[in-house]
């Protein structure tokens, strides 16, 4: 934040490019534990599934509304969420 401005730099980001092991069918993509760690908000894993909606926005500004899960492995899930301007 620079004179009152909000940055539009993130704070917190995850790179990486996807391959075909990655992704599933259903449009979702997996995320490594550490960095779903670093980078989403902590999970409640009191409620079942474990899981919280995440909303990223890309370098065009672009929202995109994930579901993020946790499925008892190293890796965290993100599935997609019907949204009305989704791509």
């Amino acid at each position: 934040m620079e004179l009152g401005i909000p940055s539009k730099q993130p704070s917190n980001y995850f790179c990486k490019t996807l391959t075909a092991s990655d992704t599933s069918t259903n449009g979702g993509f997996s995320v490594p534990r550490r960095a779903s760690k670093e980078v989403f908000p902590p999970l409640d894993f009191s409620q079942q599934p474990t899981a919280q909606e995440v909303i990223a926005r890309d370098l065009h500004e672009v929202e995109w509304k994930f579901r993020h899960i946790f499925r008892g492995t190293g890796i965290s899930d993100m599935d997609p969420v019907p949204w009305p301007n989704s791509h």
